[in-house]
């Protein structure tokens, strides 16, 4: 009897070991940069400097972004926990705009989903309203790709940005 509790603990023990490995979430802390090769549906002249910091279910970013109409910063914030918030979208021809975003896990915890709705105001001064939503994923060899799948009243578009963490 002895014996058979010996092996019911150890199992149990192995067990737990590989659910807690198997539940484990990505780290996308560090600095990433674009790497245009492996992108699509993005300027090809655009470059990204990205850093993110993680703590938990809670992401910093700042984004370097170089085009040639210049240079500029975003700075975001992602909170994974699955609930709706309030946030102010960097839209650079309406400040006034407003934003709910929710962000969760996906199953695995090898990437994340951040679901966005804008409301703004189109070209001729109506309300409009923009949804984005994005996936980030970290691959196998340790790049990091973000889909970003965007609907507005002009239409929908869809891009992938490779990252790869410098070194």
């Amino acid at each position: 009897m002895r014996k058979f509790l010996t092996t019911v603990a150890l199992s149990c023990a192995a067990l737990s070991i590989v659910v807690a490995a198997a539940a484990q979430k990505s780290n996308f802390a560090g600095t990433w940069l674009l790497d245009q090769g492996r992108s699509y549906n993005l300027p090809r002249t655009m470059k990204q400097t990205m850093t993110v910091a993680q703590d938990g279910d809670k992401l910093t970013v700042e984004t370097e972004i170089e085009t040639e109409q210049g240079k500029r910063t975003v700075k975001d914030e992602y909170t994974l926990d699955g609930k709706e918030a309030e946030f102010t979208p960097q839209i650079q021809n309406d400040p006034a705009a407003k934003g709910k975003r929710s962000g969760r896990w996906v199953p695995g915890g090898k990437s994340f989903v951040v679901e966005e709705s804008i409301s703004t105001k189109n070209p001729e001064g109506a309300p409009a309203t923009i949804t984005i939503t994005r996936k980030w994923l970290m691959w196998a060899d340790g790049s990091l790709s973000i889909d970003i799948h965007q609907d507005t009243p002009r239409g929908s578009s869809e891009s992938r940005r490779f990252f790869t963490k410098k070194q």
